[in-house]
């Protein structure tokens, strides 16, 4: 028997809101075939062949077709979105997250290079900030640049620092993590040469008396490795290179991410509009 469209069911305020930013509210109507997507963590320390290979376990352990997104590199779409990571041997040592394609691309649109400062606002739960951190490493774990994390919810930034602190390895040594309001945060990028010992002794002699100067609740990070929580580091003047603010986050707006209110309820769905 067939199943009554999606969109038919959708409260009134994402109807409104479909139609206030010209969504054509039909295609929501998808219901079948929808694909699942995955990360590949450390994709450019990895060559062709490795990556080759990890591809063909996936496709063995989720029994279905599993594929690279072109133009969106270290993505694999999984063919069968009902596939559990928790079966994929990829997903168990580490070397894959799920990630929806349309994160990604909002991450990589910034064009980040090494050295810059990377602002993330409404950062939780993290997937684009890790991304971030990567496209940052000079070489594995190595950076000048930094990547700032802000979100509002101090248990979301929690979230957020437990997937650094299991993902991110060595490059997680240039994350900061705030837990405060994107539109009221002012702290700006981290002093040049934060990373540098010599330096900071440098400047703590010819200005002993900011050694011990106290910060407030604001201007210190939630979540930082110790050279970046400094009151050296956090006395820059400079504006970030790069902000990020996805917000809501690009993810939640995806076909697959909305048909899960199906299951949940679609009252849900009215408050998050």
């Amino acid at each position: 028997m067939d199943t009554e469209p999606a969109a038919s069911q959708f409260p009134p305020n994402f109807l409104a809101f479909l139609k206030e930013n010209h969504i054509d509210v039909d295609v929501y109507n998808v219901q079948k075939d929808l694909p699942r997507y995955v990360r590949i963590l450390r994709f450019s320390q990895k060559s062709a062949c490795e990556v080759c290979e990890l591809v063909q376990q996936i496709r063995t352990d989720a029994k279905c077709d599993v594929s690279e997104v072109d133009g969106v590199p270290g993505f694999l779409r999984i063919a069968n979105q009902d596939t559990k990571l928790s079966q994929l041997r990829a997903y168990v040592a580490g070397d894959i997250i799920g990630m929806d394609v349309s994160s990604g691309i909002a991450a990589l649109s910034l064009s980040v290079e090494p050295g810059d400062n990377v602002l993330d606002l409404c950062c939780a739960p993290g997937a684009k900030l890790l991304l971030l951190a990567e496209l940052l490493a000079i070489d594995a774990g190595v950076s000048h640049g930094t990547v700032t994390g802000v979100d509002i919810s101090p248990h979301r930034i929690a979230t957020c620092r437990s997937l650094i602190k299991k993902h991110a390895g060595s490059n997680k040594g240039f994350v900061r993590l705030y837990a405060q309001d994107g539109t009221t945060f002012n702290c700006r990028a981290p002093r040049a040469k934060w990373w540098d010992p010599a330096e900071i002794r440098e400047v703590q002699l010819e200005h002993p008396e900011r050694k011990g100067r106290r910060r407030t609740m604001l201007d210190k990070p939630w979540f930082a490795p110790k050279l970046l929580s400094t009151n050296y580091a956090c006395s820059g003047s400079d504006l970030y290179d790069r902000v990020l603010v996805d917000a809501e986050c690009t993810h939640d707006g995806s076909l697959a991410h909305v048909q899960k209110y199906e299951r949940w309820g679609w009252e849900h769905l009215d408050t998050q509009v």
